[in-house]
């Protein structure tokens, strides 16, 4: 397979091309740099490969569905483990707070 397929070097070409080239905010940038991440950690896990080792056949239906599912999954728990410990702190602030009144 030449390296053309292989997933690191089409990313490599579209990044400066597409995204450089186009003026996008470094905001955007890191938010594709996050999910590549996600995405080459999740296919480390799921089908054994490096991100060097990837092609694009790799990201079949099935593989980006099971990888989407993975992503809300983790972010779904993310958020409840956030939700329980901001209302920990909350509640704790409550608790500690001094009482006023108010006339």
């Amino acid at each position: 397979m030449s390296a053309a397929n292989h997933l690191a070097v089409l990313i490599e070409r579209w990044f400066p091309d597409r995204l450089m080239r186009h003026r996008v905010s470094s905001n955007t940038i890191a938010s594709y740099r996050d999910t590549f991440r996600l995405l080459f950690a999740f296919a480390q896990t799921r089908l054994g490969k490096s991100p060097s080792q990837l092609t694009l056949r790799d990201l079949d239906a099935p593989f980006i569905g099971a990888f989407l599912e993975d992503l809300e999954t983790r972010r779904s728990a993310c958020r409840i483990a956030c939700s329980e410990s901001r209302a920990r702190v909350e509640c704790g602030r409550c608790a500690t707070a001094p009482r006023t009144t108010h006339i």
